[in-house]
């Protein structure tokens, strides 16, 4: 088993530590306890989260054209902050105290997925909102 040596590091190290030993539940419940807002996530990585999350908003100035005719509905503020979360809950999972753009887009499709509703013409197209996230996903650069 690889686990995370806590020799002469903080508490924080050891929980990491346990979390890697007992699965995903619970690093997700370690990254939320930890710490549960983002100050200790760099500034490029909030930003490219929050740059996801607006590009799925219909009519925004951040979402490419064909993407804003296949949505009815976009991922609202909160979306943000579960990418975060989720992108916490990976690293904990990899055994790193830090969060990085691969990591939010890691955890993307499934904390979007049902917060986006798409338009009918997607539909007729047979265009899911996974296949929609991608999309964004290519057309967002990380920092």
């Amino acid at each position: 088993m690889n686990c995370i040596s806590t020799t002469g590091r903080s508490p924080m190290w050891a929980a990491l530590a346990a979390a890697r030993r007992r699965g995903a539940w619970t690093a997700f419940l370690v990254a939320n306890t930890l710490d549960g807002d983002s100050h200790d996530v760099a500034d490029h990585v909030v930003d490219y989260a929050v740059r996801l999350v607006r590009k799925t908003r219909p009519g925004s100035p951040d979402a490419p054209e064909d993407i804003t005719r296949m949505l009815n509905w976009g991922a609202g503020p909160r979306a943000s902050q579960c990418l975060i979360l989720g992108a916490k809950a990976r690293a904990v999972l990899e055994g790193r105290i830090h969060v990085s753009c691969n990591d939010i887009r890691r955890a993307a499709v499934p904390v979007l997925r049902h917060r986006i509703i798409t338009s009918y013409e997607a539909e007729a197209e047979n265009i899911n909102s996974d296949h929609i996230i991608r999309r964004i996903l290519d057309h967002t650069d990380v920092p």
